[in-house]
């Protein structure tokens, strides 16, 4: 499962760091983008079993201002 999620523009810069390489080994979803409110968006991988406790630590982080399973497009 996808997971994607956006920091808090005003969160402590440690935290955000643990969310994105402790919590969700995560990478930025426009990893060149210089606008700052895209550049606070990231998405995660994760195998099914690793999702929903992953998902429900980034809820629960004070640095997370959303995250949510990425939605499947049919294309």
């Amino acid at each position: 499962m996808r997971i994607q999620f956006k920091l808090r523009e005003d969160a402590d810069e440690t935290e955000c760091r643990r969310v994105v390489d402790d919590v969700a080994h995560a990478e930025r979803l426009f990893p060149d983008e210089r606008d700052p409110e895209l550049a606070t968006l990231y998405v995660t991988e994760l195998p099914d079993d690793e999702a929903a406790h992953t998902l429900g630590a980034l809820k629960r982080s004070e640095a997370v201002e959303f995250a949510e399973p990425e939605a499947k497009r049919r294309l």
